[in-house]
């Protein structure tokens, strides 16, 4: 199968959107609107490319791309604060395995992957349903009693939904739309997504999804929008294009050392020079240059191409 080149540009909204989120965390407006679809979105790309292979394969495909790198971070950050105010370790350890940070998503990728295997093996032609089965109960749980976030594991079921619908899309060719039903499509999407963001709330590091199976539709809707954008900047905005894909398609380095700056936050000792109409903003760009520069280096060192898997 041909590659989808929108989906790099769709992964690089994502990991930018990330750190916008982050870093206007205490905008509860600019947060509601992204998290309603920015970590569904991963989930589902990750099932669109999904192929289902040996589980011993499996193991250790996804032991080097997803829990080498947690680890590997785990031990910098804990390093790290370790260096700017001592403090017991048993503290890093818990965080190591609640999830270090946005670490969390690392380990649940992990975990829903091994997850979706076992679902299409034992339910190949009903994996869809028993997939949403599977996140609808958890997050109907979560809405009544607080889930340990442990290793991840209940996140892990709650993206069983979105990986599933990445799956079926690529399986069954649904996002080839005629013009007439992409219209429509947009609309639906855009109905749905708005109703999530002004009302629902999406939190999947702790399976809370306020309006339940209507705010997995809404973050399906704001999925389907930004794709639908990433298929127009492909086609359109060629040096749009080429910044998006190359963040997309380098978004686990980017991940990385965002996450090594958000655990390790230094960039606020500008605080008090700077009003706070402006902070947040100059804190981005701040980020946005930071992971650049990662992105550069990694590039240019073996070892660390060799660690993040970058084939080229």
């Amino acid at each position: 199968m041909e590659r989808n080149k929108s989906f790099d540009i769709l992964k690089g909204f994502g990991i930018i959107l990330m750190i916008v989120a982050h870093t206007y965390g205490p905008n509860r407006i600019i947060w509601d609107f992204i998290y309603t679809f920015h970590m569904p979105l991963f989930f589902i790309v990750t099932g669109y490319f999904y192929k289902q292979k040996p589980i011993s394969e499996l193991l250790k495909k996804n032991y080097n791309q997803l829990l080498v790198p947690y680890l590997t971070l785990c031990i910098i950050v804990t390093i790290l604060t370790q260096l700017r105010q001592p403090h017991i370790i048993q503290s890093d350890i818990k965080s190591t395995l609640y999830g270090m940070g946005p670490g969390w998503f690392l380990i649940a990728l992990f975990l829903a992957r091994l997850e979706f295997h076992y679902i299409l093996r034992f339910f190949p032609i009903k994996y869809l349903f028993v997939s949403f089965l599977i996140s609808s109960c958890i997050c109907l749980i979560a809405y009544y009693l607080e889930l340990p976030s442990f290793l991840s594991f209940f996140p892990s079921l709650v993206s069983l939904y979105f990986v599933a619908i990445g799956y079926y899309a690529r399986t069954h060719s649904s996002l080839d739309f005629t013009e007439k039903h992409s219209y429509i499509s947009l609309f639906v999407g855009l109905i749905l997504w708005l109703t999530t963001s002004l009302f629902g709330k999406v939190e999947m590091s702790q399976c809370i999804f306020k309006l339940s199976v209507l705010d997995f539709f809404g973050s399906l809707g704001g999925t389907f929008l930004v794709y639908k954008l990433s298929q127009i900047i492909d086609s359109r905005c060629y040096r749009t294009k080429n910044i998006l894909s190359r963040a997309g398609k380098y978004s686990l380095v980017i991940f990385f050392f965002h996450c090594i700056d958000y655990c390790v936050p230094v960039w606020y000792i500008i605080e008090p020079y700077l009003p706070s109409s402006i902070l947040l903003f100059v804190i981005l760009i701040i980020r946005l240059l930071f992971v650049s520069i990662c992105v550069i280096i990694t590039l240019r060192i073996k070892w660390l191409r060799f660690f993040f898997k970058i084939k080229e």
